[in-house]
């Protein structure tokens, strides 16, 4: 059997809502990505849609923790991509949208689950910052 060079979502991370004001920490699982050839990856996260309202939000690659302290006026809906790159320049992105709601109207039981030190970017404010990378 041949195997062929690439990187596949293994278990996409679900869509998410945070409570403004509180504390979020999402670790994506460790099997998010597969690399077909066993390769080690490298992360990086990037806001991708949405009100630019990520800068608080910060990415450890080394744990591929998403953590920070959501602002209490945090509002809308925001798309996170974190990118798994390769040695071989083989690329996946992990897409899911954040949403934000106000303490009074969070459901209860609900919470976030975040994964993967940096801040978040927009690229189209500055498309050549990255979050974090680790090899």
């Amino acid at each position: 059997m041949v195997v062929h060079p690439g990187i596949t979502v293994s278990q996409p991370t679900p869509n998410q809502v945070w409570t403004d004001g509180q504390s979020e920490d999402l670790v994506l699982p460790a099997n998010t990505f597969t690399d077909a050839l066993g390769l080690k990856m490298s992360f990086a996260a990037y806001e991708v849609s949405g009100p630019n309202v990520t800068s608080w939000l910060r990415f450890n690659p080394t744990t591929d923790e998403l953590f920070g302290n959501v602002p209490t006026t945090a509002s809308g809906t925001v798309g996170i991509a974190v990118i798994a790159t390769d040695s071989a320049h083989m690329t996946a992105a992990d897409v899911f949208y954040v949403s934000f709601v106000p303490v009074a109207s969070h459901a209860p039981g609900a919470s976030a689950v975040f994964v993967g030190s940096g801040s978040l970017f927009n690229p189209s404010q500055q498309a050549s910052a990255l979050l974090a990378v680790h090899v």
